[in-house]
């Protein structure tokens, strides 16, 4: 399962982490978690989330995915922000479900064959 910045918040936040560990976390949900903290605590942060998951890096097949969704859903005056399209890519890249809080903002990308789990 793919992790998205919302669900990763959210459980944060419960204190639940831990009910997702081992999971998928693409580098870029990572980055964005990490730039709300000052420097000492995202480091500490960085470790502990390093240990619980698995670090998704962007790669080429993603890169691909994204670029096709991307152009989909400008000519059809659907485009959504960037993060999510990549987020989006990668989960459908690996064939792994998203797991997030904003099912109804990724209900356009299951036509590319997104599947979405809710927290």
């Amino acid at each position: 399962m793919m992790v998205d910045t919302s669900s990763l918040i959210e459980l944060f936040k419960r204190k639940e982490l831990n009910r997702i560990g081992g999971e998928k976390l693409p580098l870029f949900v990572l980055i964005k978690f990490l730039r709300g903290f000052n420097a000492d605590k995202a480091k500490e942060i960085k470790d502990i989330l390093e240990k619980l998951f698995v670090i998704v890096p962007i790669d080429n097949k993603v890169i691909l995915k994204y670029i096709e969704i991307y152009r989909k859903l400008k000519s059809s005056g659907k485009i959504i922000g960037d993060v999510d399209m990549l987020i989006a890519s990668m989960a459908i890249s690996y064939n792994e479900p998203l797991f997030t809080e904003h099912t109804k903002h990724f209900q356009r990308l299951k036509s590319f064959g997104l599947k979405l789990v809710e927290v």
